[in-house]
């Protein structure tokens, strides 16, 4: 009887727990889409990837006037925004939709990964209520920009390595499809190839793989450079594709000949991204959000919003929630004590993809980078928070502090949120809430 007590109780405390995921799920998912058309103009970037878009929808590949034109990133990620305009229209809406239904499916597979990292639904609570409020998250999901695309391809792969599975040689398979599309998205999906290749060999190692066995494993990155070739199905298939006849040659060899010379022109492109910008930022000051990006701002006339007389403002800037950040800096310290000194495994996953998405962009010397690429460190980031909110529930105090902190950053989101998305306001409040110089 006591033992039929105890199952009740805990299947009544994982159905609390789920509800309570089920209704932040629901509130992330109003908020991404609450508004989502608000600007009806184009947010920072967004006119180079929602014109991609449009453009695969009419020629399949991307060009001008009948003609192929030179771009410098995969094509995947502006598939994915123009299956939103395909479906809801070419609106403001229909071009942000579809990465704001992969930003909210994001809350839930970070929750999920919580779980099976730390193997409680209380985690995966608080990492689900975490990432929901990450305004850097937020922000990226509301904008028809790449990367919250790309993130989400990281985080599904993630989930996929850290859940149980019988057929594990099949789930690296998958994972590695996983990454490719993530490379098909943008390049610095291949970061994230690398780690998660030192993931699968240390896991191998550790579990007494035999040789063979690696060495079969070993080529499953295949797949991935196989996932991002097929990408590029449209400019293969199209007459008009930018070089696509570079070589003069129709055959095979000189059709790869094309591909391969198209993409040298890329690299050079990116190798020599050196255009000075007041919004560049480099990579060690991201945790410190020393200077994010300021994806819009305009000035409408009042009255408007709640801003009835006066300077008006309308902003989106793309900045983590502050106190999630940098009381992450601390998580970070604390995750690595845990790993180096007392070889506590759980957290080397998460170190490793923060360094997949955060170390390469500490060697690119003057190659311009932005705050906003810092979206692939955010669901790390906040998974290592729910790492050391757990650690702390040993003690009352430790309970009280997490607590605490959960309900400030909450409070702090909630604060931004009128210059994540838009809000019409007055100029004072919208100033407030720069609390350095270098933020505007």
């Amino acid at each position: 009887m006591l033992a039929q007590y105890a199952l009740l109780e805990r299947l009544h405390r994982r159905s609390l727990q789920w509800g309570l995921q089920a209704g932040i799920l629901l509130l992330g998912a109003y908020l991404r889409l609450a508004h989502l058309g608000r600007p009806t103009t184009f947010i920072f970037d967004e006119l180079y990837y929602v014109k991609g878009a449009q453009q695969f929808l009419k020629y399949g590949i991307e060009a001008d006037a009948g003609k192929g034109i030179f771009v410098v990133h995969p094509p995947l990620g502006k598939w994915v925004i123009a299956l939103g305009i395909q479906i809801f229209g070419d609106t403001p809406f229909g071009w942000r939709i579809a990465v704001a239904f992969l930003g909210i499916l994001s809350i839930f597979l970070v929750g999920r990964i919580a779980y099976w990292l730390f193997r409680s639904e209380s985690a995966a609570t608080i990492a689900t209520l975490l990432y929901a409020v990450d305004a850097l998250a937020f922000v990226h999901s509301r904008t028809s920009l790449l990367d919250s695309v790309l993130v989400f391809w990281f985080i599904l792969a993630f989930y996929l390595m850290v859940r149980p599975t019988k057929h594990v040689d099949l789930n690296y398979a998958l994972v590695f499809a996983v990454l490719g599309l993530a490379t098909a998205t943008k390049w610095s999906g291949g970061y994230f190839v690398a780690a998660f290749v030192g993931w699968m060999l240390l896991r191998s190692f550790r579990e007494g793989a035999t040789l063979k066995l690696i060495a079969t494993r070993i080529t499953l990155p295949l797949i991935s450079i196989a996932v991002y070739i097929l990408s590029w199905w449209g400019w293969f298939t199209s007459k008009i594709g930018y070089d696509r006849y570079w070589s003069n040659s129709t055959s095979l060899t000189g059709t790869l000949r094309s591909f391969i010379h198209y993409h040298v022109e890329i690299i050079h492109f990116h190798v020599g991204l050196h255009s000075p910008h007041p919004y560049m930022a480099e990579a060690w000051t991201w945790l410190f959000l020393r200077r994010p990006t300021a994806f819009y701002y305009s000035s409408p006339k009042s009255p408007v919003g709640t801003c009835q007389t006066g300077t008006c403002s309308e902003a989106i800037l793309a900045i983590g929630t502050p106190v999630l950040w940098w009381g992450a800096i601390a998580a970070l310290v604390y995750a690595l004590y845990r790993l180096l000194i007392r070889q506590d495994v759980r957290v080397a996953p998460l170190l490793l993809a923060l360094a997949a998405g955060m170390i390469p962009w500490l060697f690119v010397g003057q190659r311009t980078i932005f705050f906003f690429y810092a979206i692939a460190l955010s669901p790390w980031l906040v998974l290592l928070v729910v790492y050391a909110i757990m650690r702390s529930q040993r003690s009352t105090l430790g309970q009280i502090l997490s607590a605490l902190f959960v309900i400030a950053v909450v409070v702090n989101f909630i604060y931004f949120l009128p210059i994540l998305d838009a809000q019409p306001l007055p100029y004072d409040e919208w100033r407030a809430r720069m609390w350095f110089s270098r933020w505007i």
